[in-house]
């Protein structure tokens, strides 16, 4: 990945996540589709739920996982506020196409990097 400029943490946030968002998605949208919204809701969460627990998990019970710095001082916290701001979206009752474009915005954050930031604005002096 290194051969590309971008880390393994970043190839994970876009292109991994992305391929596996892709079946979600399709798995959202048919309840939601039919008329059953809170299969897709509960769909959404849960599956939050289960990669962020059990996915990681067992993941580290196979083999110890070393956390790179930008995920702990970064990431991590990145995420936490973009699931605040989406389940305070949920918790209005309501989600309509105005609030659902807004959705996919606090994943640009997310997959930033501070480290090549840094790296790319001292390049380009």
């Amino acid at each position: 990945m290194e051969d590309l400029g971008i880390s393994e943490t970043a190839f994970g946030l876009l292109v991994v996540a992305a391929a596996v968002s892709v079946e979600e998605v399709v798995l959202e949208m048919l309840p939601a589709h039919r008329g059953h919204p809170e299969i897709s809701v509960g769909n959404a969460l849960g599956t939050l739920l289960f990669l962020l627990t059990g996915s990681l998990g067992v993941s580290a019970l196979v083999r110890p996982i070393a956390i790179p710095s930008a995920v702990s001082s970064f990431h991590a916290p990145a995420l936490v506020l973009a699931v605040a701001l989406l389940l305070g979206l949920l918790l209005r009752g309501r989600l309509g196409r105005p609030e659902a474009r807004c959705c996919p915005l606090p994943t640009a954050p997310i997959s930033w990097e501070p480290s090549r930031w840094r790296e790319w604005t001292s390049a380009a002096r």
